[in-house]
């Protein structure tokens, strides 16, 4: 799960991932049973989400805090990374542009 801090208006102040096999979901809204907790500003949630900030380099900077089970995460950065391909930045996502990085 992640729980973003500094969430402008309109926008989840969670996600839940969920990792079966080669499946993936995103749910907004939190799971008080996930395995991993992680906290990461918006901002810094969307640069990580588009491939714009090293996941490590964020843990190291204390940028991204983890709790819980860290092995849980590998799943979803590999499942994250494979998606990202496909992420087209010049989409036009309505009010979300002055967020840009």
């Amino acid at each position: 799960m992640f729980q973003f801090t500094n969430t402008p208006s309109g926008a989840p102040d969670a996600l839940t991932f969920t990792i079966k096999g080669s499946e993936a979901s995103v749910d907004p809204g939190d799971n008080l049973l996930a395995d991993t907790l992680v906290t990461i500003s918006y901002r810094d949630a969307r640069s990580l989400f588009r491939g714009k900030l090293d996941s490590s380099s964020a843990l190291r900077e204390g940028r991204v805090k983890v709790r819980g089970d860290i092995n849980a995460l590998l799943p979803l950065v590999e499942w994250m990374q494979s998606a990202h391909p496909f992420a087209d930045p010049d989409v036009d996502r309505g009010d979300e542009g002055d967020l840009d990085d």
